[in-house]
């Protein structure tokens, strides 16, 4: 199947577990709750199932907006890893839903649903199995920099370029010896980054400070 089909299985799927989240969701309520407020008390006695629905609504929040960008990709890389996370996802929700359902005393009928279902077991198949994974490890192997590439202006672009050919040609042969002997960057590599206007943080005082850099020869 092609990454849209089996985007839509993953949607589907998705939405059958918001569902029994948001169930879940209720319950809990229900019992951190003293008249229509939430009891601190309570609340901090149901911490367990508490981390467990705001991972699971984490994790579908993910799975969802990633799933929305699936048609504005512009590689294949991306659009199989975003596959690849939906389906993930999927897992470990349904997981975490199946500890809710035995600590809040919940229906799990759309859990065992969901793992019956045999579009489940073939978009598992589709999209986790050794051969699909190593599918998308070769994409990655032949085109490292199509990962994470977002389509930009030309200009952007000569920018993008002119930075990686810094960074390959000047700074990658002395990165390893600044890092590992603690030395200082030399004024000259600060200075050409500074006229391209970019950022630099330092740490002080257990704090991350972000300024802009200035060159001393503007």
């Amino acid at each position: 199947m092609s990454n849209i089909q089996n985007a839509q299985i993953a949607g589907n799927l998705l939405g059958l577990l918001r569902r029994s989240v948001q169930q879940a969701t209720i319950v809990l309520a229900r019992r951190c709750a003293k008249g229509t407020k939430l009891d601190a008390d309570l609340l901090d006695a149901q911490q367990v199932p508490s981390f467990e629905i705001a991972w699971a609504s984490a994790e579908l929040l993910c799975a969802e907006h990633a799933l929305a960008a699936l048609g504005h990709e512009p590689n294949e890389l991306d659009r199989r890893l975003i596959v690849v996370f939906a389906t993930e996802a999927i897992t470990l929700v349904r997981d975490r839903l199946e500890r809710l359902a035995a600590e809040l005393d919940l229906a799990d009928a759309s859990i065992v649903a969901i793992t019956a279902d045999p579009a489940f077991r073939q978009l598992q198949r589709e999209v986790l199995s050794s051969s699909a994974l190593h599918a998308t490890a070769t994409l990655f192997e032949a085109d490292p920099d199509a990962l994470g590439r977002m389509p930009v202006s030309a200009e952007l672009q000569m920018i993008r370029d002119q930075f990686v050919r810094f960074a390959a040609e000047t700074v990658s042969p002395l990165a390893d010896s600044i890092h590992r002997q603690d030395l200082t960057v030399p004024e000259r590599y600060c200075d050409r980054c500074a006229r391209w206007g970019f950022s630099a943080s330092r740490f002080r005082n257990g704090t991350v400070e972000v300024q802009r850099m200035t060159s001393r020869t503007t």
